[in-house]
This record gives C-alpha cells, sequence and structure tokens, in this order.
C-alpha cells in the first residue's frame, strides 16, 4: 500500500469520502422509510436496551427488564431459538431468549448470558468449545438451547472462537 494521503484532496481520499457518503444516505434512506412505514420487523420494537453484542451474523439485545432477546442468522443455534435453525435464513424479527439476565456477550456464531443470580448460560457453535460445555464440543452442530455453564459469574466475554467468564472470586476461566 502506498503511503497517499487519504483525504479530501486525493483520488483515494475522495474514493474514500464518496463511499462514506453513499453509506450514510443509504441508512438516512432507510431511517426515514422505517419512520414512516413502521414494521414488526424494525429493531425499535423491542424497546428500551441497556445492552447490545453483536456476533459475526447475529445480535443480542438486554432490555432493562432483563430479558434477552435476539435476532440474525441462527445457522448453529446463535440465536438461542430453533426457528431457521441449522440454515442462513435471516431471522430479522426479534426472539425472546432468556429473562432474569445482567450481561450478553457474542462470538462469531455463539452467545453467552450472564444472569443476575451470576449463572452464565450459552448456545451456538461449540466447534472449538466456546460454549463453556461438552454438548456436541468439537463439532459445527448446532446448541440451540442455552445451557447453564457455570455459577459464580461476575462478568463474561465472547471473542470470535472463544468464551472467558469472570468469577466473583477474582478468577477467570
Amino acid at each position: 500500500m502506498d503511503a497517499r494521503r487519504l483525504d479530501s484532496r486525493s483520488e483515494v481520499g475522495r474514493s474514500g469520502v464518496r463511499s462514506v457518503l453513499l453509506a450514510l444516505s443509504v441508512l438516512v434512506a432507510v431511517a426515514l422509510v422505517n419512520a414512516t412505514n413502521p414494521t414488526d420487523h424494525d429493531v425499535e420494537a423491542i424497546g428500551l436496551a441497556a445492552a447490545v453484542a453483536g456476533g459475526g451474523n447475529h445480535s443480542l439485545v438486554l432490555k432493562s427488564d432483563g430479558t434477552v432477546w435476539s435476532f440474525g442468522n441462527n445457522a448453529y443455534g446463535q440465536l438461542g431459538t430453533s426457528t431457521n435453525i441449522g440454515t442462513n435464513w435471516a431471522n430479522p424479527v426479534p426472539s425472546l431468549v432468556l429473562s432474569g439476565a445482567s450481561a450478553v456477550a457474542a462470538g462469531d456464531s455463539h452467545s453467552l448470558v450472564l444472569k443476575s443470580d451470576g449463572t452464565v448460560w450459552s448456545f451456538g457453535n461449540n466447534a472449538f468449545g466456546q460454549l463453556g460445555t461438552s454438548t456436541n464440543s468439537g463439532t459445527s452442530v448446532a446448541n440451540p438451547v442455552p445451557s447453564l455453564v457455570m455459577s459464580g459469574a461476575s462478568a463474561i466475554a465472547a471473542g470470535a472462537l472463544h468464551s472467558l467468564v469472570l468469577k466473583s472470586d477474582g478468577t477467570v476461566w
């Protein structure tokens, strides 16, 4: 890659600015359409969110009432539901997954939920043991049902193909 300046005076900079402006205009157009023609597919139908997590092709929303909602791709059960499991079909309507949650985390194709009682629940792809359970570990078989991983947790994190749990005693798993 050459070291030309990426500003509006260079051809590369003008191209980048045009790309950003095009992307912004598409987002504004979509927002205007949704504002004038709301449907049940609008994400804002979820209500007030306390936290969000984005995975490879799926999203998790933690509402202020402690419920967790998911939408997007569900090829590996990463939505925590059996809707369109094992397919690459879109799931644009949010689905209720769990209640009593205090945090969410999303990896490439797996999800974690920390409940307010300190338990950690996982669902989705477990090809690399990222769910922290032995269920289908080492395979790409879908795991759509949330499974209890451990208790006594205070925080969770998810990488593309791994998960981390911080326990209340300070240990990391």
